[in-house]
């Protein structure tokens, strides 16, 4: 998985000496892994006001909850081709991109695996209390933030594995460790290019909605959680089709934990994922 960066034109501009300066440049790439194996990559760069569209490439083939916008936050217009994001930089001189992934990260027992090729420098952050094990190269330097290992490494292939503590909710005894998301935009700091969103309810507000609901849908072909069979039902109530945001306010869920269980129900052939403008929407498969 190699990180391409390249002028959409393939084309430079000369300054008044006579120098030749490229469409853009990368200022920061930042990967912040999370506990349930979503992976959000954010990326900042400089582009030239009167190149009317570059092209960057993506880390992963899967990328989900894009967001591409200007300096001021504004959204950018953009297509995905390939590993390939096309963006309309409309005179922009700053753009940042914001993207998640499931497929830099595999798990082996109770071992994470992380992997991924870099051209360009980069910034990883590990799941919060993540232990390393394993190594492949030696990183330019180590440190922690937020109870998190961040890494900061050059370009070049890595392989990074490491395993987490068990999480313990008080009175409900020890869980899995990734049963449990987190916000991935929580620790995405774009400055004035992005808005932070924290989301700070833990999940066990679902537990509370199904308790007083009483009620349980079943499907014979699939193993449901509670919780998705509660989502589904809500989804039926709505007339079949809800935004997923619906979804996070009405069962008080942190994004990376709505998005995965919609994906999980999708694979499962429940619910039909649509993109509409900058949200997604989720529809009932007619069963």
């Amino acid at each position: 998985m190699s990180l391409l960066i390249h002028s959409s034109f393939g084309r430079q501009i000369g300054n008044s000496e006579g120098q030749v300066e490229a469409d853009f440049e990368t200022v920061d790439i930042k990967v912040i892994v999370y506990r349930d194996g979503v992976s959000v990559i954010s990326q900042n760069i400089t582009v030239i006001d009167i190149v009317p569209q570059v092209s960057v490439g993506l880390l992963s083939v899967e990328a989900e909850n894009v967001l591409v916008g200007d300096e001021v936050g504004a959204p950018l217009g953009y297509q995905i081709r390939n590993r390939t994001i096309i963006i309309d930089t409309l005179g922009a001189t700053s753009v940042f991109i914001t993207y998640q992934t499931t497929q830099l990260t595999d798990k082996d027992g109770p071992i994470w695996s992380f992997n991924l090729s870099l051209h360009n420098p980069a910034s990883i952050i590990l799941p919060d209390r993540s232990t390393i094990v394993f190594l492949n190269e030696i990183p330019d330097s180590i440190t922690t933030l937020q109870n998190r290992t961040a890494l900061f490494v050059g370009e070049g292939d890595w392989l990074i594995k490491y395993i987490l503590p068990l999480q313990i909710i008080p009175g409900q005894g020890e869980i899995d460790s990734v049963s449990r998301s987190e916000d991935p935009f929580a620790f995405v700091n774009n400055n004035l290019f992005l808005p932070v969103i924290v989301a700070a309810i833990m999940i066990s507000g679902i537990a509370i909605y199904i308790r007083r609901s009483g009620r349980s849908l079943r499907h014979a072909s699939v193993n449901l959680r509670p919780e998705e069979e509660e989502v589904l039902r809500f989804i039926r109530e709505q007339g079949g089709m809800v935004l997923e945001s619906e979804l996070r306010k009405k069962f008080i869920l942190p994004k990376t934990s709505m998005w995965r269980m919609a994906k999980r129900l999708e694979r499962a052939g429940l619910v039909k994922i649509n993109r509409v403008g900058l949200q997604n929407e989720i529809e009932l498969v007619r069963r």
